[in-house]
């Protein structure tokens, strides 16, 4: 499945400080075509009966260098009374009713759905999966996926970290005469051509002059405190560099783009 402009600017937006609230009830409907991004581009199955079903989702889990979440219940419909069609694609609101709420995921289904007169439509325990990979940190992945289980993502200050590794392998944050995490700001979140919905900075992000030699930059990253905290993000660099006393890094403005789809 794919999370849906709604969702992803919520997620983004706590990069601005904006807190994305879980998600109390979610519910799952069926749709003879795409719904988009925006769950409002398909057709939604509604024969008389039809309802959309409740949808819970169990704890994160790992896989395929992924973290995701699947349903924790089988999901039964109403029997239809005549023939329907075929359902093809699902989507994850958080309203029961046909046609309105929040749409944070959708998806096309492996295999469609004969809606027949008389026959149950049903997806089994386990079938409904959702998959973040890329550069967030496991640790937020986690958060991300557990909004839809009703728990809220705090919105932080983002503050940009240097490291000699893979921060969440053996990499460790460079420290050093003067070293300090400086602060990214974020703009809105913005769609972009293809769909995926992304921020950027719009400050110069820019480290203190370092008064000795910090050790290699080999990764970026990013974390939600100016000490300590959580890491959020994390990238290799292309070229690794020592960081020697005078040289100071920084990033332009729009040179650390985030993106989630």
């Amino acid at each position: 499945m794919f999370a849906s402009h709604f969702f992803e600017s919520r997620i983004l937006n706590t990069f601005n400080g904006i807190t994305a609230v879980g998600a109390g009830n979610l519910f799952i409907a069926l749709f003879m075509s795409n719904p988009g991004n925006t769950g409002l581009q398909g057709i939604e199955v509604n024969y008389s009966g039809y309802a959309r079903q409740p949808i819970a989702f169990g704890v994160p889990y790992d896989e395929s260098g992924g973290i995701g979440v699947k349903n924790t219940d089988a999901l039964l419909w109403n029997p239809a009374p005549s023939d329907v069609g075929q359902a093809r694609f699902i989507g994850i609101f958080d309203s029961a009713t046909v046609g309105s709420g929040n749409m944070y995921l959708y998806g096309e289904l492996t295999v469609p759905l004969d809606i027949r007169a008389g026959q149950q439509p049903s997806i089994y325990t386990g079938d409904v999966l959702y998959f973040i990979h890329g550069d967030f940190s496991r640790h937020f992945m986690t958060a991300i996926l557990n909004v839809l289980r009703n728990q809220n993502l705090n919105g932080f200050a983002p503050h940009m970290c240097l490291f000699d590794g893979d921060p969440e392998g053996t990499g460790i944050e460079l420290s050093g005469g003067s070293y300090a995490r400086p602060a990214i700001n974020f703009g809105a979140p913005v769609v972009q051509v293809g769909n995926q919905t992304q921020i950027e900075n719009t400050n110069i992000v820019r480290f203190p002059s370092p008064t000795t030699t910090w050790g290699t930059w080999a990764w970026s990253g990013i974390r939600d405190a100016a000490s300590g905290g959580n890491l959020i993000t994390k990238l290799p660099n292309a070229f690794t560099e020592v960081i020697h006393p005078n040289y100071v890094p920084q990033l332009g403005v729009g040179d650390c783009r985030i993106s989630l789809n």
